[in-house]
């Protein structure tokens, strides 16, 4: 066989795996490779010795081919076949316990070099274990937290809390210690969960999915589908132990034709209108048209051709728009509208079941949860700022120009200001002339567009821009556009409560000729700032 030694060891340890787990799979690999039982047995012991020292014990599978692998490992060492130097950080590796746990294995074997030790302990820190005295993991500080935020993510993402988080905590802990090894050094595993998490949990799947950026910022690298699948297992463990799920739910799809961020705003929207739907995807109609998951409602400003229940709603919705939605969805999907919920009612009713030792209190924190604010959704998230619409679009960030010679010039004027101040890259630029030339729906109202991309296309803050043109340019047939704004969103949802304001002003068509008509980016600016919330 040819290559190098460090594919040729991945391929050694996944078919040992496999050649275990087949009838009378020991006998087979002893006889292949010509191993001894002493020489099994010894690493054996010597592995279950490091159990001891790192207060943890592997899975059976692992503890079972761990001795044949390291057999064969340090048998292609002395035939001389050894690993060349990779990419690995040696002081992330040779500061583990792992490490300390390899030199013990190794006690008594001459020549192996520091490379190999390296790969060994790579070998052990990748290996699942189903128990640990202590889960978290020094050398990987960051990643309670970013498991934390991730089901946090999860819970926004489907309206589901999780009740016992902390003990799924510790059960995604001691999987992803492994796996960040695992998919930081290219060693993941194919599984042959798949069947099963497309018969039972397809559907979580796809949000579990979704909710793993924070892991994926932390390793530096996107999370594979098969250690994504083992999340959905504990994940979709939990729920069933807790009675929730994902199928008892009414599943929503939101299909938006008019661009990425007034997609995001009515998806924030509508999750905020029915917290008790899972919303499992914000699309395009053309996305939509090829959407294989299974979907029982979908929301959209456009009729689509579906056989489900299909509600047309508005892009930007007003309260007693919401209130009507709400009623007709309720109706057709239950056969009731719910009825108005009134505080003393409620309040007689705990009363009745349970000892309130503080009402007034108890009445407090029910009317603002009754009372809770219409549109949510367009609040800061994660402690991210939120900012309004006349902070973003300053007279700084606003150009007034007579004409351009074609909507390309347009969107460059008009990336100007944030170019200039590098909220944006060049990049950024590019991609929204790109998306515009496929996508016409960046047009929101007559005479206003707004072009944008997505944040990793080039977004370095959070920040808006606006072009007042006196004589329109062509942005699609026959639509004429004086006011070019660039949108430009760090976070997803950073930039909601501007573009809502945005939507509200665009929806105005005495304060949007305002605008067109301004002498001033002053006199713009205060026209703005009357949707200030």
């Amino acid at each position: 066989m040819e290559g190098k030694e460090f594919n040729l060891r991945k391929l050694l340890v996944s078919t040992t795996h496999r050649v275990l787990k087949m009838d009378h799979g020991q006998s087979r690999v002893k006889q292949l490779a010509q191993l001894s039982g002493i020489e099994v047995h010894e690493l054996q012991a010597r592995i279950e010795k490091v159990e001891r020292k790192l207060n943890l014990k592997f899975t059976d599978e692992k503890i079972e081919s761990m001795p044949y692998i390291l057999a064969l490992i340090l048998r292609r060492v002395k035939q001389g076949k050894r690993i060349s130097p990779f990419h690995i950080h040696y002081d992330e590796i040779s500061d583990t316990k792992e490490y300390l746990a390899t030199e013990e294995i190794l006690y008594n074997f001459k020549d192996v070099p520091e490379e190999e030790r390296v790969f060994i302990t790579l070998h052990l820190l990748t290996a699942n274990v189903y128990w640990s005295e202590d889960p978290t993991e020094k050398n990987i500080p960051d990643l309670v937290q970013a498991l934390d935020e991730m089901l946090l993510l999860f819970e926004r993402t489907t309206f589901i809390f999780l009740q016992d988080k902390e003990r799924l905590l510790n059960q995604l802990l001691l999987h992803m210690k492994p796996a960040y090894y695992r998919i930081k050094y290219k060693l993941t595993e194919v599984n042959d969960l798949h069947e099963i998490v497309n018969r039972d949990f397809k559907e979580l799947h796809h949000l579990v999915k979704k909710s793993t950026q924070p892991l994926a910022d932390l390793i530096g690298s996107e999370i594979p589908e098969s250690e994504t699948i083992y999340l959905t297992m504990l994940i979709g463990g939990c729920l069933t132990k807790q009675g929730d799920s994902i199928h008892k739910k009414v599943k929503a799809l939101v299909v938006c034709p008019k661009g990425v961020s007034v997609s995001r705003l009515m998806l924030s929207t509508l999750k905020d209108l029915f917290p008790e739907f899972v919303f499992l995807d914000s699309l395009s109609v053309r996305e939509f048209q090829q959407y294989g998951l299974d979907y029982d409602v979908v929301f959209s400003p456009v009729f689509l051709k579906t056989k489900k229940k299909l509600f047309i709603a508005s892009a930007m919705m007003e309260k007693e728009e919401k209130y009507r939605l709400r009623k007709q969805v309720m109706l057709q999907l239950y056969g009731y509208v719910p009825n108005d919920l009134h505080l003393d009612e409620i309040l007689e009713i705990v009363g009745k079941h349970a000892t309130v030792k503080d009402r007034q209190s108890l009445a407090k924190e029910l009317r603002e949860y009754l009372n809770r604010d219409e549109t949510p959704g367009i609040r800061c998230k994660v402690g991210l700022p939120n900012p309004n619409l006349y902070e973003l679009i300053t007279p700084n960030t606003i150009i007034l120009k007579h004409a351009v010679n074609s909507w390309e010039d347009g969107i460059k004027t008009a990336s100007e200001p944030l170019l200039k101040k590098g909220s944006i890259t060049k990049n950024y630029v590019e991609a929204m002339i790109r998306h515009c030339d496929t996508d016409p729906y960046i047009v929101i109202s007559p005479h206003m567009a707004i072009p944008h991309a997505s944040p990793d296309e080039g977004v370095n803050e959070v920040s808006m821009s606006l072009l007042r043109l006196k004589r329109g340019v062509e942005f699609a047939k026959n639509y004429s556009i004086h006011l070019v704004i660039i949108i430009a969103a760090k976070a997803k949802n950073q930039h909601l409560r501007a573009l809502m304001q945005l939507m509200k002003l665009a929806a105005n068509e005495k304060d949007r000729n305002a605008v067109i008509k301004a002498r001033s980016a002053a006199d713009i600016h205060e026209i703005i700032k009357n949707y200030a919330e």
